[in-house]
């Protein structure tokens, strides 16, 4: 399967999720080596991307976790909307309901008693600091050393802006030394879990923590000096310059 037919296959799901970073979870899935744990499933666009990609890799296990009541960005603040229906009409529709498993409830009430070792961990809960923190810290001590950790929304953007998960991203990723191969595919930061840190190591990881802060800055002026193009009808040029905003943020980096 490739990029397109994912895309095709999670199209008609509603979600949060770009077409680079469809792909980039779906990548991620395919060349793990186990189970999977994802934080915050909503309708399911994200858990179809990894189930997927782990059928075309190992076939492991996605346990996809959530409480379905309200939107994906709540914040804690759970609404009323039961997503639980659709979600599991979407996973069966696409064919992965053979190898998902929906957990209905908190992602530390999951982490009770958990003992296995997961391959890929995902997450995309509630994004305020304190559950974000209780995602990361409930789950990453499952994850196995040489394996990754994705964490959806971690950029700052003009339309979009967490600075729980940008706080707990510099705290438990960039201060880490259990982190290295830090990579960005649109808003998604990834980061492999090792078992200590070279000096040359530190140095690749300062180097991304400076292109973390700078690349949302190059994102913003861009994006301004777009939209001043376009008032003063300089429609080719502004278009050019909004090319240059996406292929910044949608691009593996």
């Amino acid at each position: 399967m490739d990029s397109a037919e994912v895309r095709a296959q999670v199209q008609a799901i509603e979600g949060l999720l770009s077409d680079a970073e469809a792909e980039c979870l779906y990548l991620l899935a395919k060349n793990c080596g186990g189970s999977i744990v994802e934080i915050g499933s909503w309708k399911g666009k994200s858990t179809v991307c990894l189930a997927l990609g782990s059928k075309a890799g190992g076939g492991g296990r996605v346990f996809a976790i959530d409480l379905h009541r309200g939107a994906p960005d709540c914040d804690g603040a759970y609404g009323a909307e039961d997503t639980e229906p659709i979600f599991r009409e979407n996973i069966k529709r696409a064919g992965v309901d053979d190898i998902v498993i929906p957990l209905v409830m908190k992602s530390e009430e999951a982490a009770k008693g958990w003992t296995e070792p997961i391959a890929l961990l995902w997450i995309d809960g509630a994004h305020d600091y304190d559950n974000v923190k209780k995602d990361f810290s409930s789950w990453e001590p499952h994850l196995k050393e040489g394996e990754v950790i994705a964490i959806h929304d971690a950029l700052y953007a003009l339309d979009y802006n967490y600075p729980g998960i940008r706080k707990v991203m510099y705290k438990y990723i960039f201060q880490s030394d259990r982190f290295l191969n830090v990579h960005f595919y649109g808003s998604i930061v990834c980061a492999t879990k090792v078992t200590k840190l070279s000096i040359q190591d530190r140095l690749l990881k300062l180097q991304k923590l400076l292109q973390y802060y700078l690349l949302p800055l190059v994102y913003a002026t861009l994006n301004v000096i777009a939209r001043i193009l376009a008032k003063v009808r300089l429609l080719a040029p502004a278009r050019a310059v909004k090319f240059k905003v996406l292929s910044l943020i949608h691009r593996g980096n």
